[in-house]
């Protein structure tokens, strides 16, 4: 999967925004809050295989 990363600037202009507003989490760019939403939908099996590939020794 390809994407455009947020640069550290607007990640750091992100939390300066979200602080000033009071909210608790802060979770800048839309992919990552995608992201952070998938395993509640996601089934616990497929999302054991996915983190055990990502914790295999390269």
């Amino acid at each position: 999967m390809q994407g455009q990363f947020m640069t550290a600037d607007q990640v750091a202009h992100a939390a300066y925004l979200g602080i000033q507003s009071g909210d608790p989490i802060i979770i800048p760019g839309t992919m990552n809050r995608f992201l952070t939403w998938l395993p509640r939908v996601m089934p616990r099996t497929a999302l054991a295989r996915i983190i055990a590939g990502a914790q295999e020794p390269v």
